[in-house]
């Protein structure tokens, strides 16, 4: 075992030891299952089409509790996107993020509402990534919004992006740009996101140890980006080198972070 795991190893048993909680495990917090509800498959479906909005609204929130006949709903689910009630629009189109790859007919719908609707972009933008693989004909709309003047929009277009399995060296230009923004939750979103692309975005390791070094901002985005180090390239030899000077931080989540990336390289 090399010296930097050791000292890695050292440190986290040292904080684990110190801490009230566990530090792998959430076993302390029982998840919550969540509460299954049957419905009638059949009459939501009529119900989709109700001409009131309430009974409309209704059935569309209950979609996802259909089973494997929710993709049933998927046209109807669609055309709610053209609805000029924003809440209906919202609740079909978290419906279809929760249908997920059985609601790739629904993508010409989503993409127009992805361009013109800017009250439940995020929304589409989820439920786009939910398809997989499968929601690829969304790519350029996609692409699009990673130039779009919201931030949070731009972090989901490249997850999603990512996602899809698309845009790989676009989404990664996004994210680095957006390591410099003026909003702590921002830079460090996109500094986890890094994460996911592990070692394909070792171009962007001098921008994330530039984010690691500042000891001007906030603790939890320096944790995000010592995550995303140590998934993109913990063997680099400046990443080690920083990922040690970090394991004597002042903040105890930076030195968890840094341990927890040179431990696993």
């Amino acid at each position: 075992m090399s010296t930097s795991k050791k000292l890695a190893l050292a440190v986290l048993i040292t904080l684990v030891a110190a801490s009230a909680f566990p530090f792998f495990s959430r076993a302390a917090t029982p998840e919550r299952t969540p509460q299954q509800t049957s419905v009638d498959a059949s009459q939501v479906l009529v119900d989709l089409k109700s001409e009131d909005l309430q009974v409309r609204k209704k059935a569309a929130s209950q979609v996802p509790n259909m089973g494997a006949r929710a993709k049933e709903a998927v046209p109807a689910l669609a055309r709610m996107l053209e609805d000029k009630e924003e809440q209906l629009r919202q609740t079909a189109a978290r419906a279809l993020q929760q249908i997920g790859p059985d609601a790739k007919e629904a993508l010409p719908a989503l993409t127009r509402a992805l361009n013109g609707d800017r009250a439940i972009r995020s929304t589409i933008i989820s439920t786009m990534a939910q398809m997989g693989p499968e929601g690829k004909a969304a790519v350029p709309a996609l692409i699009e919004r990673l130039e779009d003047a919201n931030e949070q929009v731009r972090l989901s277009a490249a997850a999603a992006l990512h996602t899809i399995g698309a845009a790989e060296k676009e989404c990664q230009a996004t994210l680095v740009k957006l390591l410099n923004s003026r909003l702590p939750q921002v830079r460090a979103s996109a500094a986890y996101q890094f994460r996911a692309h592990g070692p394909s975005a070792k171009d962007t390791v001098p921008d994330l140890l530039v984010v690691l070094r500042d000891q001007n901002t906030y603790g939890y985005v320096r944790v995000a980006a010592a995550h995303a180090l140590g998934k993109i390239d913990p063997k680099n030899p400046e990443v080690t080198a920083a990922l040690i000077r970090a394991l004597s931080d002042k903040r105890k989540g930076v030195q968890k972070a840094a341990a927890v990336a040179l431990a696993s390289s």
